[in-house]
């Protein structure tokens, strides 16, 4: 497994995360719209920007503000359960999957069909990003063209006003140094009132820069043209503005109809709409436009009420994510100051065979553990969800003893147990300088289920005491939950099992799948990190025991190393 396919998953996920929020925030802006539809065009406007430049900043990066809030502190995953370890963990895991319900081949097959899919994905997007920012840049160009040879004719408030024989209609270009260009005829065609009204109209283009915010939305529009959220904020900012500047406009003392001819005017004299990074008078819907600018609309001011309210509304916004992030490093700061062992000894042990691991007392202990061992108990994990480890990590063996606080002896034994998963990933991190980070892949998870055929277990007695073996070729147990029996196929199989039997209470069990063809009795063929022994442990499981394993795709968190190294010593 490689670390780009973590890497993909992970920004997956991101991505996800991030277009949903969005959308949640763009529902709520759109809402409030409509709320104040009777309001002034500006602050519709405003509610619109703000939805757009959502898109570029993702709550992520609140979160990520909230924990710089807090001291920095070694990342703690969720705490795993120990219960099943120990049984488990006597046994050696399989480094690889092949050949048993979705091999290793397929679900290897399956992640390249993906990858393409991932690639396939970037190509259209780069492809549609490409032409829209494309369009843009060339109208961009072409307006630099017309700007420079364009002949000045005036000034108005600061601004030059260009004439252009290369211009359709009225607009404002530029951002920093904007100038007016106009239509050479219209200059001749329209009155004296008429062009002061256009000059308005464009002067209030210039004042509330939208060039500015139509450039920081193009850059939206163009990385996430596939939402169709963007293209509902390119409209509604494209009407919204020419509403603000009417208004503006209308406010300055204009008389309205006299407004409202010199834009029926400017449309019948030019020839179309200009497109591209431009200001223009004839923009928006005309005939609602002109409907507004005719009925000489008051709008409600803004009460108290509603200002304190969208305060509210964008405090929250803000702060909640923020507040996440610091509960966030809060939590993990508070776990990482108590769960740790108090003394630990750790030194290789390559003689030694088999490996166990357990607590007596105060003393934890693990005998010819590897790196990996250790890190599927720290996190909970099975083999195939830890990425990029050092093949020494896997071979190389060593013997532990870490002390136990005094404290936790004094906790009852579900929290006690809870503790070890911490306390040994800082065990990790401080001897092994562990350095990780998650991300998420879909892959196949397995549910332990009954067949059609019906469960084929023996209740247990109720006196009956908790014993678990496992070996070549075979499963025995005796009065143990069917959890631990989910538990322990997934440990040998390299699964992620859940147990969806909904059966209760502790069950005697036994599952034999010696290879028929073998005499006397098991052999290293009969292992469960032997493929051929895995597909017959699950005929086995269905056939001796009615149960059986069924597959689905989910997300699943995988650890990808990015450092790990031979311990220091004592």
């Amino acid at each position: 497994m490689s670390f780009g396919v973590g890497v993909f998953a992970g920004w997956r996920g991101m991505l996800v995360n991030h277009l949903w929020q969005s959308t949640a925030v763009v529902l709520l802006l759109w809402a409030m719209s409509v709320g104040l539809r009777r309001h002034r065009a500006s602050l519709r406007y405003r509610l619109w920007m703000a939805a757009s430049l959502k898109f570029v900043i993702p709550f992520s990066l609140l979160v990520a503000a909230g924990r710089a809030l807090q001291p920095r502190v070694p990342s703690v995953a969720p705490v795993a359960h120990f219960g099943g370890l120990v049984l488990r963990s006597v046994q050696p895991y399989p480094q690889t999957l092949a050949g048993v319900v979705g091999s290793g081949s397929t679900a290897a097959g399956g992640w390249g069909a993906e990858r393409l899919l991932v690639a396939g994905c970037l190509g259209l997007w780069a492809l549609g990003a490409g032409v829209l920012l494309a369009s843009w840049l060339r109208g961009l160009r072409s307006l630099q063209a017309i700007a420079r040879q364009a002949q000045a004719c005036g000034m108005i408030d600061g601004v030059p006003i260009l004439r252009s024989l290369r211009v359709a209609e009225p607009g404002v270009f530029g951002i920093f140094r904007p100038v007016l260009l106009m239509p050479a005829d219209l200059l001749d065609r329209l009155s004296a009132l008429e062009l002061e009204a256009i000059y308005a109209h464009e002067l209030a283009h210039v004042q509330r820069r939208d060039n500015l915010t139509a450039t920081l939305h193009a850059v939206v529009h163009a990385a996430f043209w596939f939402h169709p959220a963007v293209w509902l904020i390119r409209a509604r900012l494209m009407e919204e503005r020419e509403h603000a500047c009417d208004e503006a406009v209308l406010a300055s003392g204009s008389d309205a109809e006299v407004y409202a001819r010199s834009i029926l005017d400017v449309c019948r004299f030019s020839v179309g709409a200009q497109t591209g990074p431009i200001a223009g008078v004839a923009g928006g819907r005309l005939k609602q436009r002109l409907l507004r600018i005719v009925a000489d609309l008051r709008y409600a001011p803004l009460r108290r009420r509603q200002k304190l309210l969208m305060a509210a509304l964008a405090a929250l916004i803000v702060s909640l994510p923020v507040a996440a992030g610091l509960v966030n490093a809060g939590h993990v700061q508070a776990q990482d100051q108590k769960l740790a062992f108090e003394v630990a000894s750790i030194r290789p042990d390559p003689d030694v065979n088999g490996m166990s691991m357990g607590w007596a007392g105060t003393t934890w202990s693990a005998k010819g553990t590897t790196i990996v061992n250790l890190l599927m108990g720290a996190f909970d994990l099975k083999h195939f969800q830890i990425v990029n480890a050092p093949g020494w990590a896997t071979s190389e063996q060593f013997t532990i003893r870490a002390r136990i606080p005094d404290t936790n002896l004094q906790l009852p034994e579900k929290e006690r147990s809870e503790q070890y998963p911490p306390m040994m990933q800082s065990l990790l991190e401080e001897r092994f300088h562990l350095r990780y980070h998650w991300v998420e892949q879909v892959r196949p998870v397995y549910s332990l289920v009954v067949s059609k055929s019906g469960p084929k277990l023996t209740k247990s007695k109720p006196d009956d005491k908790g014993e678990l073996q496992i070996g070549p070729g075979y499963f025995e147990g005796h009065g143990m939950p069917i959890q631990m029996l989910a538990d322990n196929l997934g440990g040998n199989l390299d699964y992620i099992v859940q147990d969806r039997t909904g059966l209760k209470g502790n069950y005697d069990f036994s599952i034999h799948f010696v290879d028929p063809d073998s005499k006397g009795g098991p052999t290293d063929e009969d292992d469960l990190s032997n493929p051929a022994a895995q597909a017959r442990c699950l005929a086995a499981l269905q056939e001796q025991l009615g149960l059986q394993l069924v597959a689905e795709k989910r997300p699943v968190r995988m650890l990808v190393i990015d450092q790990v190294e031979r311990p220091t010593p004592n």
